[in-house]
């Protein structure tokens, strides 16, 4: 299974709690960049599962309008901050299918250390910014049973 692993991109500063802060400027421009980066490289039939926070959310909404091939867009309280490698693990399993590939949203260091978890990395080893995402060949949904293709920042 292809996995991509994307982080919320930039959200506004002191406008709100954690659990309602929105999208910046710069973050809507990420988001867009990021979902039409993702249409080009024509990842096939695509499910997005998302934190339920309003930056990933919107992150997720956005880069998926410039996508072709969204089978759904989907939330998932896991998703949210705090999550653990084992709970991503048990997101790939119920979430991926063959022949479909995965795009999970939310946010760091979560998702930094299920890559790093997946591809037999120790937590810590992995850095993705805001808005990156990150492509995965999923082998096994366990420790070091994943290949990480490649990570790219809004920035590139």
């Amino acid at each position: 299974m292809d996995l991509y692993v994307m982080r919320h991109a930039d959200a506004e500063d002191g406008t709100g709690t954690d659990f309602t802060r929105v999208l910046s400027e710069k973050g809507r421009s990420q988001a867009e960049k990021m979902g039409s980066w993702l249409k080009a490289i024509g990842p096939g039939p695509l499910s997005v599962v998302t934190s339920p926070f309003p930056r990933a959310r919107e992150t997720a909404q956005i880069a998926a309008d410039q996508m072709d091939d969204i089978i759904s867009v989907r939330q998932d309280e896991r998703l949210a901050s705090g999550m653990r490698t084992d709970t991503g693990s048990s997101l790939l399993h119920e979430y991926g299918k063959d022949g479909e590939a995965l795009l999970l949203v939310g946010h760091a260091p979560d998702l930094a250390n299920l890559i790093a978890y997946l591809i037999g990395a120790k937590d810590g080893t992995v850095e993705l910014r805001k808005g990156a995402v990150a492509c995965l060949e999923v082998g096994r949904a366990g420790f070091g049973g994943s290949l990480l293709r490649w990570l790219i920042t809004p920035k590139l």
